[in-house]
């Protein structure tokens, strides 16, 4: 049954670009939390009128996945919205700058626009960015922004070309950039080792990298790596998307306090998470012998809509099993 476990909230994280301006918050299920961030900073809600920039520095993290009960789902007309907003902005003499151009092309991104457009783009913030000096590449964040569209965009060539060189950026958070999205290419190649140890460069550039953590510590819980999963996901201090993995990680090691802990916390926080119930289930049943409360949670976890036919397949079976 441990695959299923696993299986049940496994997902690969990618980089969310971060931005010199204020950029779209993340949609995690169905509802809109703030941005991750990397140092302190007010990240904007885009609800209420909210239109303030948030702080060089931030990380906007999203899932290769469309699942939201597994992943990150950026909010796409949010980011939409706001991409329309700074392309009037561009459209004006005085709003042709590079802040500009590099918001622009991480809004877009994230609101999946076709990548030649990104790539348009990217030509007119070359052209601004020479005016200045005459040699100057473009930013590498801007270039960092344009290898995950590529990705995203299933154009593997043009992004490998990108990232190859951003394994050399000069801006820590970039450089860690550059290796996760490498990194995710050899997941998806199969490259598991490789992918590993990609990751690990990531975090060598800048330690505390999310999506690389993340990633790091959800392929070690997927191959029963569990001291390996508590050491990278419990460096996201708080975070309910970790703590999940955590909460796996613990009950397969037969932890029942931390378990309970975590139980609790994440299904008060989060109780209409698919993967959390079931698992809380499985472990009222197998570790505090708690039959009604273990059927309850597992029955809830069937009724509540999402993920692969083969999810509910086996919790029926297990649901079954618990007497």
């Amino acid at each position: 049954m441990r695959g299923y476990f696993i299986a049940a909230i496994y997902i690969l994280i990618a980089l969310e670009g971060g931005c010199k301006s204020a950029a779209p918050s993340e949609k995690r299920g169905d509802r809109l939390d703030s941005v991750k961030k990397s140092e302190p900073a007010s990240p904007p809600s885009f609800g209420g009128g909210d239109s303030g920039p948030v702080r060089t520095g931030s990380t906007y993290i999203h899932s290769l996945s469309n699942n939201p009960l597994t992943s990150r789902i950026a909010a796409v007309n949010k980011a939409a919205a706001y991409a329309n907003k700074i392309s009037q902005q561009a459209r004006g003499a005085k709003g042709q700058t590079i802040s500009n151009f590099e918001s622009l092309i991480a809004a877009e991104r994230i609101a999946r626009v076709p990548l030649n457009r990104l790539l348009n783009h990217m030509r007119r913030l070359a052209e601004i960015t020479r005016q200045g000096t005459k040699h100057q590449k473009v930013s590498e964040l801007a270039r960092l922004e344009i290898a995950v569209a590529a990705i995203q965009q299933n154009q593997y060539g043009m992004a490998t070309f990108l990232l190859n060189d951003l394994k050399l950026a000069k801006n820590k958070k970039v450089k860690a950039g550059a290796f996760n999205a490498i990194a995710l290419l050899a997941m998806r190649d199969g490259r598991i080792p490789e992918a590993v140890a990609h990751w690990k460069e990531s975090l060598k550039a800048y330690s505390n990298y999310v999506p690389a953590l993340l990633n790091i510590g959800y392929i070690s819980l997927m191959f029963g790596h569990f001291e390996a999963t508590k050491r990278f996901l419990s460096q996201v201090d708080g975070d309910w998307f970790a703590e999940s993995g955590l909460l796996v990680a613990n009950r397969l090691m037969n932890n029942t306090q931390e378990t309970s802990r975590l139980c609790n916390k994440l299904l008060k926080s989060h109780p209409k998470h698919k993967p959390t119930l079931f698992n809380c289930g499985v472990h009222e049943w197998q570790s505090n012998k708690n039959i009604a409360k273990a059927k309850q949670l597992i029955s809830k976890a069937l009724n509540t809509r999402g993920g692969p036919n083969s999810w509910d397949n086996r919790g029926y079976k297990v649901l079954e099993s618990v007497r």
